[in-house]
């Protein structure tokens, strides 16, 4: 077993790939860039089906837009569930935010949804997120 008291020396590995840009970005700004769509998210499952009588049985429900950012003046709206990013199928909060940076700030994205009954798509232009 692993979780025991007194247990050291357990460690992750991350690819200088990886880290150096991030380094690099912290000691020049303090923080890490990250594309965003401005919205708070939540993975749909049996209890937002459920309460909210979603027509779909996943993808990840907007629980809210925050004003004047991508996803707003793309047009999204609070209780949409997106299913799929540039055609790529998204079914959890971390899949899709896996996807979102996986792009770049500036990027023009198409963000499937549902909305009621039926499906539609937006484009979105991801921006830089707010710094924590």
């Amino acid at each position: 077993k692993v979780v025991q008291v007194g247990v050291e020396g357990m460690g992750y590995a991350i690819s200088s790939q990886v880290a150096v840009p991030i380094i690099n970005e912290l000691i020049a700004n303090g923080f890490v860039a990250r594309p965003w769509i401005g919205t708070r998210l939540y993975t749909v499952d049996s209890f937002a089906i459920n309460q909210l009588d979603l027509k779909v049985k996943s993808g990840v429900l907007i629980t809210e837009v925050v004003a004047s950012g991508p996803a707003s003046k793309a047009g999204l709206r609070r209780f949409d569930v997106i299913t799929a990013l540039n055609n790529q199928e998204v079914k959890t909060v971390e899949g899709l935010v896996k996807l979102i940076r996986s792009q770049k700030i500036g990027d023009v994205v198409q963000i499937t949804f549902w909305r009621d009954n039926a499906a539609s798509t937006v484009k979105v232009t991801l921006e830089q997120s707010p710094a924590s």
